[in-house]
C-alpha cells in the first residue's frame, strides 16, 4: 500500500510543488504546501473521530448480542419472574446506544465531506483570485495562468486520492 499508492502520490505532490516553486513566486508554492498540510491534517483528525464512533458501534453491537444471548438462554427464568419488561428495556437502551453511535459516525463522515469540499473550494477561490489579480497587473502571462490551472488539478487530485486511501 505504501509503495504502490501513498509514495507515488506524495512524490507527485512534491514534484508539483517544486515545479510551481520554480515557475512562480515562492508564495504560490507555500500556498500549495500549506493546503496539503491543512487537508491531510483535517482528514486525519476527522477520521480519528469516525474510527472512535465505529469502535463504539462495535461495543454496542456486542452488548446487544450479549443481551440477546443471555435472554435466550434464560428465557424460562425471565418468564417465571415476569422480567420481560426489564429485558425489553435493557434491549431498548442497548439499541438506542447503537443507533446513537451510528448516527454520530454518519455525522462525522458528512462533516468530513463538507470540510474537505469547503477547504478545497476556498483554496481554489483564493488561489485563482490571486492568479487573476496577477494576470490583470501583467505580472504573469495567459500561458502561466493555463499552466497553473493544470497544476491545480495535478495537485488536488492526488490529495483527494491520498485522503481516500486514508479513509479506507
Amino acid at each position: 500500500l505504501v509503495f504502490f499508492i501513498i509514495l507515488p502520490i506524495l512524490l507527485e505532490i512534491i514534484c508539483t510543488a517544486l515545479i510551481i516553486a520554480v515557475m512562480l513566486p515562492w508564495y504560490y508554492s507555500i500556498g500549495f504546501i500549506g493546503l496539503f498540510i491543512l487537508y491531510i491534517g483535517l482528514v486525519i483528525r476527522l477520521n480519528k473521530r469516525t474510527i472512535t464512533c465505529y469502535e463504539r458501534i462495535d461495543s454496542a453491537e456486542n452488548e446487544m448480542s450479549g443481551i440477546l444471548q443471555e435472554g435466550l438462554s434464560t428465557i424460562e427464568s425471565i418468564k417465571y419472574t415476569n422480567a420481560e419488561s426489564l429485558e425489553i428495556n435493557r434491549m431498548n437502551v442497548s439499541l438506542f446506544n447503537y443507533q446513537t453511535h451510528v448516527i454520530a459516525a454518519q455525522k462525522n463522515l458528512n462533516l468530513l465531506n463538507i470540510a474537505q469540499a469547503a477547504l478545497l473550494n476556498g483554496a481554489f477561490i483564493l488561489f485563482f483570485a490571486t492568479i487573476l489579480t496577477s494576470l490583470s497587473y501583467g505580472t504573469i502571462t495567459v500561458f502561466t495562468t493555463i499552466t497553473l490551472f493544470t497544476y491545480w488539478l495535478q495537485f488536488t487530485q492526488p490529495i483527494e486520492q491520498l485522503a481516500l486511501c486514508y479513509n479506507q
